[in-house]
């Protein structure tokens, strides 16, 4: 004797049933604008938070870094021999020659990175005070600096330099 199956006279087989089948109504797609009321504060919600989002990784970006990806697809990229005041000064040049805004915009945004420039230098090599000074200059220069970058419009020629 087996344990744990039921013996062959216990157990009866059951009658052969054939299952009911009601149809699915169409699943069709309906427009309710109960459906708009949602999916609108959502949608602005989602923008929000990849505006807010994109923001802070501009903020976050290291101001010098951001200048040089700025210089290059403006077309005057960092030479590999160029110290950051070299460069700061030919991008303030290749800005003042090639600019198309306004006339003082160019020669404000040349002072302003030769400014960040000197403070990158200072931030680089300054002794511990003038470096703290320094960054806190380069943080503020940048914030300044990048409004007048979206705005302006350069010229691409070819490096002359």
């Amino acid at each position: 004797m087996r344990v744990g199956l039921p013996e062959e006279s216990v157990a009866a087989p059951l009658p052969a049933t054939t299952p009911t089948v009601t149809p699915i109504e169409s699943s069709e797609f309906n427009w309710s604008w109960e459906m708009l009321f949602w999916l609108l504060p959502l949608g602005l919600l989602l923008w929000g938070v990849v505006a807010l989002i994109g923001g802070w990784r501009r903020r976050r970006q290291d101001p010098w870094l951001a200048l040089l990806t700025w210089g290059r697809k403006a077309g005057r990229p960092m030479d590999v021999d160029e110290t950051t005041a070299e460069y700061g000064r030919g991008l303030a040049d290749y800005v003042v020659a090639h600019g198309r805004a306004e006339p003082g915009t160019g020669r404000h945004v040349a002072g302003e990175i030769r400014a960040l420039s000197g403070d990158v230098t200072a931030a680089q090599y300054g002794p511990g005070p003038l470096r703290d000074d320094a960054l806190a200059r380069i943080d503020a220069r940048w914030s300044t600096l990048r409004g007048y970058l979206r705005r302006l419009r350069l010229r691409k020629s070819g490096r002359t330099t």
